[in-house]
């Protein structure tokens, strides 16, 4: 699986980057070694979760590249990726897509998965919170984010991925709770 971040036109000094030829030599990469694509949910079940002739891509933040860069090239390519959206972040700049550029997205074949509402660090506990306090902040933090993606797509996400790769028993507790059937993250063991 492939677990990227931005996508620009040439050479970038943006931290997790890659271009759009580099994101295209990925694909057809996979495809020289005879891997088909699929979604990251397909990805995760029964028999594919070891499958080693397939491979699936997705893309954490919901940063406006993903559209304007990522899309195209995978599209053309006819791969169908995931894109992990904090929802605190839909809309609030240039740098972030609306909802009707995730609509497109959607449209276009790709999962739309929930990646919390703000994006917090949930293996950390803030200021002077207790393990409760945590566990409700984690389970708001999921909830009030399939909340909002169902409201404004029309479709409650079923697949989840942790902000910075932190699952700890409350997060997982939390990402459970609120109701998704898979969850993800960029750390190597779990």
């Amino acid at each position: 699986h492939y677990c990227l971040h931005y996508v620009s036109e040439g050479p970038s000094r943006r931290r997790l980057a890659i271009t759009q030829g580099e994101l295209r030599h990925l694909v057809q990469t996979e495809r020289d070694a005879g891997r088909s694509a699929l979604s990251l949910a397909e990805a995760s079940t029964g028999d594919s979760l070891n499958d080693t002739t397939r491979y699936s891509v997705s893309f954490d933040d919901a940063h406006r590249s993903v559209l304007e860069h990522a899309a195209p090239v995978l599209q053309e390519l006819g791969v169908a990726a995931t894109l992990f959206v904090p929802t605190a972040y839909v809309g609030t700049s240039p740098e972030f897509l609306t909802w009707d550029e995730l609509r497109a997205l959607r449209d276009l074949g790709w999962t739309l998965g929930s990646h919390s509402v703000s994006h917090v660090r949930f293996g950390q506990r803030i200021y002077d919170e207790d393990e409760s306090s945590h566990a409700q902040r984690l389970r708001e933090e999921c909830e009030r984010s399939r909340d909002a993606m169902h409201r404004a797509l029309g479709t409650a996400p079923l697949t989840f991925a942790y902000p910075y790769g932190e699952v700890t028993p409350l997060a997982r507790a939390a990402v459970e709770g609120a109701g998704y059937a898979t969850a993800f993250s960029v750390a190597t063991t779990l």
